[in-house]
């Protein structure tokens, strides 16, 4: 009998290979109204205090993901960079072998300009083509400032991206980005649709929270299912037929008869998030907190009851009998959950024909670029040579 192939951690070269995403810090230097974190002007009522890792967390951490077969790390936020230590952090983990994505704001280059041989891809966040973007972030020249550092990333031959939060109030403004995205030469333009998170509820508890609010941040930014369709259309006109990488996105992969390293979405799959204070969750816009990496065993939370509800789920509504439930599952478990309050749930902004047969078409772990390839549910659409 041969014997299984290990690498230099012990892990077999068959494991199943995840990333995870890191939330440094809470801070931030913007006021976004999109924010998926939580309501600073709520946080600031209630006196709460942004919570961080600290590097000695670090240290312990690190040797809890490489069990777990984690390959990749994206830091989110808070805006990251803004952590003392975030240089120091990145090169323990960059040394521990992870390949590290950042999603920033675009406003703090200067901090990590001259360690850009750290990073294996950096996104800078456009929501708005204009002066919009800045006024919707709260701060002026945010927009300038965003555009400024994703030309100095392209001009260092880092492999970069324009993130966009797609939502009711921008959806209408996506050819003008895509035009800004190529006028920069960006390598991919990024985009997620918005998801009113939990985050809040999670943090003070829902019955905390005032009634004006409810459980879910800026519900009101949620596009209809007909918004949604004209943005699918739009994106699938600038999507190549032939694809050499990963759209996360059940719905919009299925839409476009494109590529994935897994059926249906990463997270709680090959994809976890830990937050600031060290809780695990699958999805980072829920309240779904299946354990702590500081004080539980990682290898126990990822296999636990939270994660296997995103791992095995079953048909219901329009999905039982779609021709392309194996290639999407559904849809993305987020809104089902977040929308719905149910797992099972078909994705509540699926508008797809379910006759229509998109079968899942594989491409491997390694095989990706990006970080976010196999992290959230994401849309990619190549620029620099798309």
């Amino acid at each position: 009998m041969s014997k299984v192939k290990r690498d230099k951690e012990g892990i077999p070269d068959n494991a199943i290979k995840m990333t995870a995403g890191l939330s440094l810090t809470e801070k931030c230097n913007l006021k976004c109204k999109h924010c998926y974190i939580g309501e600073k002007d709520l946080w600031f009522e209630k006196g709460y205090k942004p919570k961080e890792i600290t590097i000695e967390q670090i240290e312990k951490l690190i040797p809890k993901l490489h069990q777990v077969n984690v390959k990749r790390i994206n830091f989110g936020g808070g805006e990251v960079p803004l952590h003392k230590d975030f240089i120091l952090i990145a090169k323990k983990l960059n040394n521990a072998g992870f390949d590290i994505g950042l999603t920033t704001n675009g406003t703090t280059f200067e901090i990590y300009r001259d360690y850009l041989h750290l990073f294996n891809d950096i996104g800078v966040s456009i929501d708005f083509p204009d002066e919009r973007h800045s006024k919707w972030r709260g701060r002026k020249n945010v927009f300038k400032r965003a555009v400024k550092t994703l030309e100095k990333l392209v001009e260092s031959n880092i492999r970069t991206e324009m993130n966009t939060c797609i939502m009711n109030v921008n959806y209408e403004t996506l050819p003008q980005l895509y035009k800004l995205a190529k006028d920069i030469g960006v390598d991919m333009w990024r985009l997620n649709r918005f998801h009113s998170s939990k985050n809040d509820a999670l943090r003070f508890g829902a019955d905390n929270l005032p009634k004006t609010k409810g459980c879910r941040i800026n519900n009101n930014l949620s596009c209809s299912i007909e918004q949604l369709k004209e943005t699918f259309e739009y994106l699938a006109s600038v999507t190549p037929r032939n694809q050499n990488y990963a759209i996360p996105d059940p719905l919009f992969r299925t839409y476009v008869n494109g590529k994935g390293v897994v059926r249906g979405s990463p997270s709680g799959k090959i994809a976890f998030r830990i937050m600031s204070d060290g809780g695990i969750t699958p999805n980072v816009f829920t309240d779904q907190i299946a354990g702590n990496i500081f004080s539980d065993e990682l290898s126990e939370i990822v296999q636990g009851e939270v994660f296997s509800q995103y791992q095995k789920r079953t048909p219901s509504g329009k999905c039982i009998g779609c021709a392309s439930y194996n290639n999407c599952e559904g849809g993305d478990k987020t809104d089902s959950y977040l929308i719905k309050g149910n797992m099972n749930s078909p994705d509540p902004y699926c508008f797809l024909d379910t006759k229509k047969r998109n079968d899942f078409k594989s491409i491997k772990f390694e095989d990706t670029k990006f970080v976010h390839e196999t992290y959230l549910g994401t849309i990619y659409v190549p620029i620099k040579n798309g």
